[in-house]
């Protein structure tokens, strides 16, 4: 189990969200799925009403899905890695018209009106009548893309649940209650961690770039851009050093005035 995210009308619905790992039948999968509370017990789920969002095949073992968040527009926000063991090994940090890797993606859990039908890929269960369980809001970035990395990319393919991209590894991320602001910590390979401040549309740069610094891809094509990080910092056990992000949260509750709209993160391995 990776992440969990209470629905925002979950005290009538008991609706929350599961990201985890599951193994069967030789197979590895990453899911989002759907569950609810038990009717008259809201602490306890009901194994029964389990509905798969997404079920992707997971060829690797490592940087694949993370936290969810179910925020105030009422759209539920996922990050997830890009299932390579080193170097982007399976080349997904920068496509949007192949699997569901390597991005933060946003979905309409709720089917709202004027949201979308997600193109269609094996990863992606339907109903009796060929239709997903969520649906993509209309104004995601990436719908109707023709073009990514100066790439010419049928529309078709594109994978519109898609918010943002081009991350090895964005296992932590909020939303700065205040402002909406997305920040995400992506996790870096030999050396740097890096913090960004995510944009609808943006990319983040990873494999070409590691932090500001050449990432194993490099160099970029031509014509390539990406969004550097608001910080980043180096490899090594020292003061402001480490080697895996999580970043982090903005108090705005007024219990930590001295640390009140500034981001708090730390270091999985240092520990700074």
């Amino acid at each position: 189990m990776k992440g969990i995210a209470f629905h925002t009308g979950y005290e009538t619905n008991r609706t929350f969200y599961i990201t985890y790992n599951h193994f069967t039948n030789g197979t590895r999968y990453v899911r989002i799925s759907r569950f609810q509370a038990q009717a008259g017990n809201p602490f306890a789920a009901d194994p029964a009403s389990e509905v798969m969002l997404i079920n992707q095949v997971n060829d690797k073992v490592t940087h694949n899905i993370a936290v969810v968040l179910f925020v105030p527009d009422h759209f539920l926000y996922m990050g997830i890695g890009d299932v390579g063991n080193a170097n982007d090994e399976a080349n997904n940090s920068q496509r949007i018209n192949l699997d569901i890797w390597g991005a933060i993606l946003r979905i309409d859990p709720d089917k709202k009106p004027g949201s979308l039908e997600p193109n269609a890929h094996p990863g992606i269960p339907t109903n009796a009548s060929g239709e997903a369980f969520f649906s993509i809001p209309p104004d995601n970035p990436f719908i109707g893309e023709t073009q990514f990395n100066g790439i010419a990319v049928n529309p078709l393919d594109v994978r519109t649940e898609f918010y943002a991209v081009g991350f090895r590894n964005p296992w932590q991320f909020s939303f700065d209650p205040l402002t909406g602001e997305c920040w995400v910590g992506d996790v870096g390979q030999d050396t740097a961690e890096e913090v960004n401040l995510v944009t609808p549309g943006g990319n983040y740069g990873w494999a070409y770039f590691e932090g500001t610094g050449p990432g194993p891809k490099a160099p970029a094509p031509a014509g390539f851009t990406s969004i550097d990080p608001v910080w980043e910092y180096p490899h090594g056990m020292g003061s402001f050093e480490g080697r895996s992000v999580t970043a982090g949260l903005v108090p705005r509750n007024g219990v930590y005035p001295e640390l009140e709209g500034l981001l708090v993160l730390c270091d999985y391995v240092a520990g700074n």
